[in-house]
């Protein structure tokens, strides 16, 4: 019953909190801010990577505020210039959480380096799906970790 429940979780992004930001919509779950923030931990090191060995995933991680700060790397699939990164944060209330992602940068084909990843065309649309993929992830690893209880 717990993986059809999980399965059946939606999510909707984009909704756009501000410029260059994508906001979930605020999950409800029973579970402080604490036990959430900690269930996250967690889900985001099995859900997303930083994408370079010698950088961690979690920048840092605040049980006390409900806070987690990461790096989150994957490729937009079928494009030059096809790694994309961006600021993955964790934010979690008593009872209520919701995942934002912001700062989308793009390894650029020409200079080889981090430049912003334009707000338009395919690779916002395939970095906007990517999002999306992982975010479902995280966010039904921490609903289910909140309903297991402690792990």
């Amino acid at each position: 019953m717990l993986a059809l429940t999980v399965a059946l979780i939606h999510f909707s992004l984009p909704q756009e909190a501000d410029e260059g930001r994508l906001a979930s919509e605020v999950y409800e779950v029973s579970a402080n801010a604490a036990d959430l923030t900690r269930y996250a931990t967690a889900c985001i090191n099995e859900h997303a990577t930083s994408g370079f060995l010698d950088i961690p995933t979690i920048r840092s991680a605040d049980p006390a505020a409900g806070l987690v700060v990461a790096t989150s790397h994957f490729s937009a699939e079928g494009l030059l210039g096809r790694d994309v990164r961006t600021t993955l944060t964790f934010e979690a209330r008593a009872n209520r959480f919701r995942l934002t992602y912001s700062n989308f940068q793009l390894f650029g084909e020409w200079a080889l380096e981090w430049v912003p990843l334009s707000r338009s065309g395919n690779r916002w649309l395939r970095a906007q799906e990517r999002v999306n993929r992982q975010s479902v992830n995280i966010a039904n690893c921490v609903i289910a970790a909140s309903r297991a209880g402690d792990w």
